[in-house]
C-alpha cells in the first residue's frame, strides 16, 4: 500500500513537470498541506524515511 501512495504522489509531480502536450497535474492544495499530508504518511508509515525524503525534495522542487 505504501509503494502505491509513494508513486502515485511521485508520478503526480513528474508529470506535473513534463511538456505542454501531457495534462499536468493541478493541486488545490498548498505547499504547507502537501507537506503535512506527506509527513502524516509518514508518521503513519504509510512511506518510509527515503521515500519521504524524495517526496519530500520533489515538492520543494515543484514549488521553487
Amino acid at each position: 500500500m505504501k509503494g502505491i501512495i509513494f508513486s502515485v504522489l511521485v508520478v503526480s509531480f513528474i508529470l506535473s513537470g513534463c511538456a505542454s502536450d501531457v495534462e499536468t497535474f493541478q493541486s488545490t492544495s498548498t505547499l504547507g498541506e502537501q507537506l503535512d499530508d506527506l509527513h502524516k504518511a509518514y508518521e503513519s508509515h504509510a512511506i518510509n524515511q527515503s521515500e519521504y525524503e524524495t517526496a519530500k525534495e520533489i515538492l520543494m522542487e515543484h514549488y521553487k
